[in-house]
C-alpha cells in the first residue's frame, strides 16, 4: 500500500486497469512495470534499511530489520490452512470445554444444553483413555523407582559388608602383629 494518500490516487490515474477490481479478478497475473519512480523508492527503501541494520541503537534494542521472506510466509499460510480443523469439526471434548469457555451472561449451566451423550461420549473417547495412559505412566515410574531404590540398598549392603569385612581382617592382623612383637620382645628378654 501506499503511505501517502497522494500516491495511490496517482498510480491510479496512471495505471487504472492496476486498481480495477473486476479486471485483477479476471486477470490472473498483472505485470507491474517498474517506472523510474519506483525505482528510486526501492533503492532509497534499500539504504534506509542498510542504514537501520548498522545502527547502534538498532542493533542494542535488536530489532530486526530484514526484509519479509513471502515464500516462506505463504508455506505457513498453506500448512496452516491444511492443518487448521474448523469448529464444525471439533472432537466431543474440544465441543465440551468450548460451550463453557465463553462468557455469556447466561449461567454455564443451562437446561437441556448438554446432554448425557455428548458428556458419555468425551469420556469414552477422551478422558478415560487418558486417565488410563496416566495410571500406566505412574505404575511404570513406581517400578522404575522402586528398581532405583532396590538397587541403592543392595549398593550399601554390600557397602556394609565390605566395612565389616575389612574391620575383621585389621583386627586379625593387629592381634598377629601384636603376637610377632611380644614374640619378639619375650626373645630378646631372654638372651
Amino acid at each position: 500500500g501506499f503511505q501517502n494518500p497522494c500516491y495511490l490516487k496517482k498510480a491510479q490515474q496512471l495505471k487504472p486497469k492496476l486498481y480495477d477490481g473486476c479486471v485483477i479478478e479476471k486477470s490472473k497475473t498483472i505485470v507491474v512495470p517498474d517506472t523510474e519512480e519506483t525505482l528510486l523508492l526501492a533503492k532509497e527503501s534499500r539504504s534506509k534499511m542498510i542504514e537501520k541494520q548498522n545502527d547502534p541503537h538498532m542493533i542494542e534494542k535488536k530489532v530486526v530489520t530484514k526484509p519479509i521472506n513471502y515464500d516462506i510466509l505463504n508455506k505457513l499460510l498453506i500448512d496452516f490452512e491444511t492443518r487448521f480443523v474448523s469448529q464444525t469439526e471439533s472432537s466431543a471434548e474440544q465441543a465440551f470445554w468450548s460451550q463453557y469457555s465463553v462468557q455469556t451472561n447466561k449461567p454455564n449451566l443451562s437446561e437441556g444444553t448438554w446432554g448425557f451423550e455428548h458428556t458419555k461420549a468425551c469420556f469414552r473417547d477422551d478422558i478415560i483413555p487418558f486417565v488410563q495412559r496416566l495410571k500406566e505412566l505412574f505404575t511404570s515410574f513406581d517400578q522404575w523407582l522402586i528398581d532405583e531404590v532396590t538397587e541403592v540398598q543392595n549398593v550399601f549392603t554390600q557397602m556394609e559388608l565390605a566395612v565389616e569385612q575389612h574391620c575383621e581382617e585389621k583386627s586379625k592382623v593387629q592381634t598377629k602383629m601384636e603376637n610377632v612383637l611380644k614374640k619378639m620382645i619375650d626373645s630378646r628378654h631372654k638372651h
